[in-house]
């Protein structure tokens, strides 16, 4: 296909050494609102099919730029892993009448790979880890999209994200890291979350060729630090 796509930075903070997890939860909450705002605008393009926002922070994890941002980049197809998670949303659906996004955060609250929750958000080590101290971060009520928050989910969003980058700033010493929202196409029954993948391990041969990757921290590990953190 031709190339088409719109591609956005957004900066986080005008302090050039002041990392995202350093802001106050009030700023996060602000940039959270930019994110809505911007995501609200491009989706009026019929010709966008999905919108990624991403935060690349440390060479590492990709970011070519020392400030600290995130990116907007949306595409006029929906991605292959976005694509198979809606199919896998749907086929559950089909056979529990459930979306399995909810099933999921009622169990992982439940088991020893919560990490934290409020009246609102429910936040874990997912059971298929596939990075040292991974995290998903996810709205308890079923919402596809970041626009749909309500003010409240909005505020507790903004504060937890904040509770996890203190403490792998304080315990890891501002680690390298990415985190993106998986977010519902138009038309789309997706649940919204966000993963946040510390990137303390390298792939190699294997995970590259094979697609199977070697995670050496079990996610029940990863959750106790965090749990013995907050």
């Amino acid at each position: 296909m031709s190339a088409y796509g719109i591609h956005e930075i957004i900066v986080e903070t005008p302090e050039h050494d002041v990392e995202l997890g350093d802001l106050s939860f009030e700023h996060i909450r602000k940039i959270l609102d930019m994110y809505i705002k911007r995501l609200i605008e491009i989706k009026k393009d019929r010709k966008i099919k999905y919108v990624s926002i991403f935060k690349n922070k440390g060479e590492i994890a990709g970011a070519s730029i020392e400030h600290s941002h995130t990116q907007i980049i949306a595409i006029p197809i929906i991605p292959p892993i976005i694509r198979a998670e809606l199919n896998a949303i749907k086929r559950y659906k089909r056979g529990k009448n459930r979306c399995i996004l909810c099933d999921i955060w009622k169990m992982e609250m439940k088991s020893r790979r919560k990490i934290f929750e409020d009246k609102y958000i429910a936040v874990f080590a997912p059971y298929a880890s596939i990075s040292p101290f991974e995290v998903w971060i996810m709205p308890k009520n079923h919402v596809p999209s970041l626009e749909r928050l309500s003010s409240k989910e909005k505020d507790s969003f903004a504060k937890t994200l904040k509770i996890i980058l203190n403490v792998l700033n304080k315990t890891l010493n501002y680690p390298p890291y990415n985190f993106y929202f998986h977010l519902s196409p138009d038309k789309e029954d997706m649940h919204l979350h966000l993963e946040l993948l510390p990137r303390l391990s390298k792939w190699g041969g294997f995970e590259l060729s094979n697609n199977i990757i070697i995670n050496t921290m079990s996610p029940e590990m990863a959750a106790k630090h965090y749990r013995d953190e907050i």
